[in-house]
């Protein structure tokens, strides 16, 4: 196993274009809701790894080399980057009860079920 990339189910922060660096957790396919399946995978590549973000909610393909950050490590930093931003400080309390709670969070906004495939 390499252990540069992220573990499904890690809680880690994602660069986007013109954001903040952002609280999201790492997922897998299978945790894509039938309804968004297409659209997720339509958009994969090979070398990135599949996020949920937390606040907003959507998909996002990350490159484990220089999208993505441990979420401790950085907490304090990237916390107050974002911290005029009411969505950002919502995302970051998830990620935080999603930590402590693993799949709490996941569950409220990805329904289960979502993995089953389509008929």
């Amino acid at each position: 196993k390499k252990k540069r990339g992220y573990e499904k189910g890690e809680v880690c922060w994602v660069r986007i274009k013109g954001y903040p660096w952002w609280p999201c957790v790492v997922i897998s396919t299978s945790d894509v809701p039938n309804n968004r399946k297409r659209e997720v995978l339509d958009h994969e590549q090979g070398d990135k790894q599949l996020v949920f973000t937390f606040g907003d909610y959507m998909f996002y393909w990350a490159s484990p080399v220089d999208g993505l950050k441990r979420w401790e490590a950085n907490l304090s930093e990237l916390s107050k980057k974002g911290a005029k931003n009411k969505v950002h400080k919502q995302a970051v309390g998830e990620a935080i009860a999603e930590i402590k709670a693993p799949g709490s969070q996941l569950s409220r906004f990805l329904p289960p079920g979502g993995g089953e495939e389509e008929d």
